[in-house]
């Protein structure tokens, strides 16, 4: 990562995303003056993401959420677009013990962004939230969706890091598109089906998901 972020500072322009998880990994390193340069070079939500996350490390609660929350109220994230806009100043309230401010950025991130890696964390606090109002039935089915949500997550990054590992073999992207059909995106899931079949045309596990993907989809004449 160290080097992609040197790589990322000689391009034009400078990617700030590699910038951001390079001074991640150079603060995990404990290089703090080199992360701090890494963040100064570049700019955009994610530099300024990346701040917030520092913050929030040293214990800086009101920077972090001064950094990543909009002016006003109620509390509304200054970068929308992304995931972690949403999770990273909803970690600062529930730091700060005031998870009840959080829920409903916690609620709409979810709505906007069901399948991202942050889901279990913002389940589990929202079942967090939930026990300290005293909704325990609530707070066991947040549990509960926590527990699927990341059993999900954790295969789904499993298959894809397959698929790129052995990107001659079918069964990772066959497994990849079977869980995107799982939580019903068989759109993504023919898309990689449509790949996959390119070229491996005898695939018959791919036919028949890619089936599945069409009747999901309405498509009759392609099932």
């Amino acid at each position: 990562v160290i080097k992609e972020a040197q790589s990322a500072l000689a391009e034009e322009p400078q990617d700030a995303e590699r910038l951001a998880l390079a001074a991640r990994a150079a603060a995990a390193s404990n290089q703090l003056d080199r992360a701090e340069r890494w963040l100064d070079s570049g700019e955009g939500p994610a530099i300024a993401l990346e701040r917030v996350r520092n913050h929030l490390a040293a214990d800086r609660i009101e920077e972090a959420l001064a950094l990543s929350l909009s002016p006003g109220e109620p509390p509304r994230p200054r970068h929308p677009d992304r995931a972690d806009g949403w999770m990273l100043p909803s970690r600062a309230f529930a730091r700060a013990g005031e998870l009840e401010r959080a829920r409903p950025m916690l609620e709409e991130m979810i709505g906007r962004f069901p399948h991202d890696d942050e889901v279990p964390a913002a389940l589990h606090l929202l079942s967090q939230a939930a026990l300290a109002r005293g909704d325990l039935e609530g707070a066991r089915v947040l549990r509960a969706r926590a527990q699927k949500s990341a059993r999900w997550r954790e295969l789904f990054d499993a298959r894809r890091l397959q698929a790129l590992e052995h990107p001659e073999e079918p069964l990772p992207p066959f497994g990849v598109a079977a869980l995107w059909l799982e939580v019903g995106e068989a759109a993504r899931a023919r898309a990689i089906l449509d790949e996959l079949l390119a070229t491996s045309p005898d695939f018959a596990r791919g036919h028949a998901l890619r089936g599945d993907a069409d009747r999901l989809l309405g498509d009759l004449d392609g099932s």
